[in-house]
């Protein structure tokens, strides 16, 4: 069968079996063995066979779980928790602070999980209800929730960008630092945007309340800081190993899981219930079809 008929009914076989409830392992696992097998007979039963072997032999997806269970560690011991109130401590009387806050936390949650949905969820369970009890506009609430968690695939370590340069043969690593640059740029585009919408219309945030409050001191910057302090440990354990050519992304990731788990250890907030619940977590989201 040529190829140009093969893509389209290889899409449209894709599409019905999503749609039919099929797990996505299952339908991409059935699109690529019917199409090689259509393309070479026989002969593509050696390449099927090698490559499933290959990729269940690799050690470049073991760092998806790694950065999962990062990120469930620093959430469930309450360490973000404390993350959120440096950064709105460092910021405050500034109007509508806290989009400003939502996209911050965004990048250093993507940077800790890279889990686009584990950020939004996050973000959400945080932020959300405090917004909307001070009168923050709604859908540019969302809008700033959603924006800043689809950065989580950008800014390293990401899911996305392991699991692709698996798929492609690439440099995890190189892949990895290249996506730090394009993130931090379109952060900056998302602050900018939220900065213009309080300029033109400033009923989306609340003009008078306790953010507006209470100036900042010296000592609430010092505390601020030091709050913020591990976590750029723990970013350095993850990025700055990759950078330097310490670790693969895979002992990255490992490094970053005992770095958390330090962490919360250090903050007191460590329990064995914590990393139960977390590893629980991450199995449930890692076996997610």
């Amino acid at each position: 069968m040529a190829w140009w008929i093969l893509i389209p009914c290889g899409f449209a076989f894709l599409i019905i079996v999503f749609a039919s409830g099929v797990p996505m392992f299952v339908g991409f696992l059935l699109a690529n063995i019917g199409g090689l097998l259509l393309l070479v007979g026989s002969k593509g039963f050696p390449l099927i066979v090698n490559s499933i072997f290959d990729t269940l032999t690799g050690t470049v997806l073991a760092a998806v779980p790694l950065f999962i269970l990062m990120g469930e560690i620093l959430f469930r011991s309450g360490s973000v928790n404390r993350l959120l109130d440096s950064v709105d401590t460092l910021i405050r009387g500034i109007h509508g602070r806290l989009y400003i806050v939502t996209l911050v936390l965004s990048v250093i949650f993507g940077a800790l999980s890279g889990s686009t949905m584990g950020v939004s969820a996050m973000m959400a369970r945080l932020l959300y209800p405090e917004m909307m009890r001070r009168g923050y506009d709604s859908r540019l609430t969302i809008g700033a929730i959603l924006s800043g968690a689809s950065l989580a695939p950008i800014i390293p370590p990401s899911i996305a960008i392991v699991i692709t340069a698996m798929l492609t043969n690439v440099s995890v690593a190189k892949l990895l630092i290249a996506g730090i640059l394009p993130g931090i740029l379109l952060a900056a585009m998302f602050i900018a945007y939220i900065a213009l919408r309080l300029v033109l219309t400033p009923s989306v945030a609340p003009r008078k309340g306790d953010e507006l409050l209470n100036p900042i001191s010296l000592r609430d910057v010092a505390k601020a800081i030091a709050g913020i302090l591990p976590f750029s440990i723990i970013i350095f354990c993850v990025i700055g190993t990759i950078l330097l050519g310490i670790a693969t992304p895979t002992e990255a990731a490992a490094a970053g899981v005992f770095g958390a788990t330090l962490l919360s250890v250090a903050q007191g907030t460590f329990k064995p219930s914590v990393l139960s619940e977390s590893v629980a977590s991450t199995l449930q989201v890692s076996r997610s079809p």
